[in-house]
């Protein structure tokens, strides 16, 4: 919804979020009050509010704050994953500088 709709707005660790949706269980399950071929896949909301804080319950889960934890989510794994290719990189190139270093010992006896 508009920003402009929204008080006390401030940044969140991507990273953090990603760690506890990482540790909180999820789970199949269907709702005692539908049939049983309804089956559903997610967090109990106890352990998304303990995991989170977020909402007025412990007993459900708002669609918005799921969304939320969610693409807060991706954006901690792509910090991740950016890290991890730019170390990945990193050891390339000093592999590589080895390489070429042992071609050249190599190379002029």
């Amino acid at each position: 919804s508009d920003r402009n709709l929204k008080d006390h707005i401030k940044p969140v660790d991507s990273r953090s979020i990603l760690q506890r949706v990482a540790e909180m269980p999820i789970s199949q399950w269907s709702m005692k009050a539908d049939a049983a071929s309804h089956n559903h896949i997610g967090p109990m909301a106890q352990d998304f509010y303990g995991a989170f804080a977020l909402g007025e319950s412990d007993k459900y889960i708002a669609q918005g704050d799921a969304q939320g934890v969610a693409l807060a989510s991706i954006q901690g794994l792509y910090e991740l994953v950016q890290e991890k290719m730019q170390q990945k990189d990193e050891q390339i190139q000093a592999l590589k500088a080895q390489l070429q270093a042992l071609e050249q010992r190599v190379g002029q006896k």
